[in-house]
């Protein structure tokens, strides 16, 4: 029997749990971690601990991923089971009207407003970052061209787009494999797209940094989504049943040591790097394992899917993982122009936590206002009604 959902508001809820990891490593790790370091009882192993915490935003990141090839394979298996066939016009505009508003609000902002600004504050130095890869999404290419070139540093706001470029790369190429080669295409080329990228986990593992950012070794993470979109999609039955003959209670146990054996293989990595193409699919094999798992489960007292804050605040999360870098530079040059000393932890903890309630509130005005725009478009080109209550 066929699952025939469209929408998973326990997947919503995760969304929010991702976009923790990001925010706390921008907002409270890196401005934390040189003071945690001096503390003697910190060293090593709780160091790790508190860095796999709250300064692991690429978690984060690729649990985002995990979801998008889930929910994208899910959903086109659903259109044409639905409506007896694929469009691919329609598909693309869908992502169109969902991720370009921000990203180009973004791009203009920094390409076009920034640069304007600093000069008129008298801050010097300039881009080191070209337009061209933005407008092509190609932006991961352009941090690791930075990353790699000696004197060259990426800017903090615009390095966030890396992500978004990856995505946007999986939402052209993905598409086209089902369109030329059907359902089963589907499943071949999540199994041929997860080899390729766990064969490059494997060429990549001395240079941490493009084994992070490229695409080719992200793909591991959606091709681990599409895969398990395909297999829920079309036996759902099998991964319901054994997790429903679990229990909740053991399933968020298993969840936990899941998650303590990720943590202990990245910690192995950080000293022995032929450990990252182990890291890589556990942390695939994790994601997936905490999507079905809230998947199945999502009408459990206690699922993710029940806690109406994190599933309701689930569709500002772009907003503010594309703005709270530009907030925060404002906040650091208003308060510095005022005379707040950087050094006290105090200045830190207002300047960030001012940050997190600010882009909230231009997360919201954006979802509500240029993001709502577009997105009321959507239903034109979807062959599913909307879910009661999304914009």
């Amino acid at each position: 029997m066929r699952s025939s959902r469209t929408h998973f508001p326990s997947l919503d809820a995760i969304r929010t749990f991702a976009c923790f990891f990001p925010l706390s490593t921008h907002l409270f790790w890196e401005v934390s971690v040189e003071r945690l370091a001096a503390v003697p009882w910190l060293q090593g192993l709780p160091m790790a601990v508190l860095a796999f915490l709250f300064g692991n935003g690429i978690f984060g990141v690729r649990l985002f991923m995990a979801m998008s090839g889930f929910l994208i394979t899910y959903l086109m298996l659903r259109e044409l089971e639905s409506t007896g066939r694929f469009s691919l016009r329609n598909f693309y505009v869908r992502r169109i009207l969902r991720i370009w508003p921000c990203y180009f609000i973004v791009l203009g902002y920094m390409f076009l407003i920034f640069p304007a600004v600093k000069a008129w504050l008298g801050i010097p130095g300039h881009l080191n970052e070209r337009l061209w890869p933005y407008l092509l999404f190609l932006p991961n290419f352009e941090l690791l061209r930075i990353t790699h070139t000696p004197g060259l540093y990426s800017d903090s706001q615009l390095s966030l787009l890396w992500s978004v470029g990856i995505e946007e790369q999986f939402y052209l190429i993905w598409p086209l494999v089902f369109v030329l080669g059907g359902v089963a295409g589907l499943r071949w080329g999540g199994v041929v797209f997860w080899l390729l990228a766990w064969a490059s986990q494997f060429y990549f593992w001395n240079d941490v940094v493009t084994w992070s950012n490229h695409t080719v070794p992200c793909f591991l993470y959606i091709s681990s989504g599409t895969l398990l979109g395909c297999l829920y999609y079309a036996h759902p039955q099998a991964l319901e049943r054994p997790l429903r003959a679990l229990g909740y209670g053991a399933v968020m146990g298993l969840t936990l040591a899941f998650f303590v054996i990720m943590f202990w293989f990245g910690y192995q990595s950080l000293s022995h790097p032929a450990w990252m193409p182990v890291y890589g699919p556990f942390t695939a094999f994790f994601c997936c394992w905490l999507m079905i798992s809230q998947i199945v489960y999502q009408g459990h007292r206690f699922s993710s899917g029940r806690i109406k804050p994190m599933v309701n605040f689930s569709k500002y999360t772009y907003g503010l993982y594309m703005y709270h870098r530009i907030v925060q530079w404002w906040l650091v040059q208003l308060l510095g122009r005022l005379g707040f000393n950087f050094g006290h932890v105090s200045t830190l903890v207002l300047v960030n936590s001012c940050t997190l309630v600010l882009a909230c509130l231009v997360s919201y005005l954006s979802f509500h206002t240029v993001e709502g725009y577009f997105m009321r478009k959507k239903h034109l080109f979807s062959p599913f009604p909307k879910p009661k209550g999304e914009v």
